[in-house]
């Protein structure tokens, strides 16, 4: 077997050649190369997270100043959004008593115009057509009859409250009984009624701002009294409807604000 060469200046660690303290002190050399190498490296690494922190902290330094600022944005807001609404209540009671003013000494008939339910959203209730039913004539004369009773002639504005008029109407109260589909006679004695409560409430002394002949007082006729048919009790329907509609809408409406 052929014997193997072995350079005593040079040792492997695998065994085919011996180590010796020139060949040692070369591999502490490179070890500690490579160790100085990754303290280098770790001393890279603990500045960048030094840095990061330190902006870490600024950062949250800079948010906490923003959070104080929006607390305190918050409550300004708050504050703005509080005394707008203390503002428009004041408004909303001067425009009242302003309204009520005019009312005094224009004079109107009406503080404001109401119409209730003969006018939802504002949109009057349409005329009964030539095919409406003794049911239908009956509905419209007591739902008629129910908006005065209860929504006019108890109306009263005041100068810190909308109402129609300066004192309640409590004399011309309608009594009578509600109309029904099966009884013509029902329909027509309410019809008259109401027709009488027209006169009456726009002639009543002390309840309207001025005095309401000729707009729904006074002059007003219903065009059948003492009805015997449906046809008649249409007419007379309709004619109710325009002239309550018509006496209703005498409010203040010259104000921008009026209802």
């Amino acid at each position: 077997m052929a014997s193997k060469t072995v350079d005593p200046t040079k040792a492997t660690g695998d065994g085919s050649q011996p180590f010796t303290a020139a060949s040692n002190i070369d591999l502490l050399a490179d070890a500690a190369k490579a160790v100085n190498d990754h303290a280098a490296t770790i001393d890279s690494h603990t500045s960048a997270i030094a840095t990061l922190q330190g902006d870490d902290g600024s950062g949250a330094s800079a948010i906490a100043s923003l959070q104080s600022s929006r607390t305190t944005d918050e409550g300004n807001i708050a504050s703005l959004l509080s005394s707008r609404t203390a503002d428009e209540t004041a408004i909303g009671q001067l425009q009242i008593a302003l309204r009520y003013v005019y009312a005094l000494e224009k004079p109107a008939i009406h503080m404001e115009a109401d119409y209730g339910d003969l006018a939802p959203g504002n949109v009057p209730l349409t005329a009964l057509g030539g095919g409406a039913s003794q049911g239908d004539v009956a509905t419209r004369l007591n739902l008629i009859k129910s908006v005065w009773n209860s929504n006019h002639l108890p109306g009263v504005g005041t100068v810190t409250a909308n109402g129609e008029h300066k004192a309640a109407d409590a004399a011309n109260v309608i009594v009578a009984a509600d109309a029904t589909g099966i009884s013509q006679a029902s329909c027509s004695t309410l019809e008259d009624a109401i027709a009488a409560c027209v006169v009456a409430h726009g002639n009543q002394a002390g309840v309207h701002f001025s005095d309401d002949t000729g707009t729904g007082g006074a002059t007003y006729v219903i065009p059948h009294a003492g009805s015997a048919s449906l046809a008649n009790d249409i007419a007379n329907a309709n004619s109710l409807l325009t002239a309550s509609l018509t006496h209703f809408g005498h409010g203040t409406a010259v104000l921008p604000w009026a209802d």
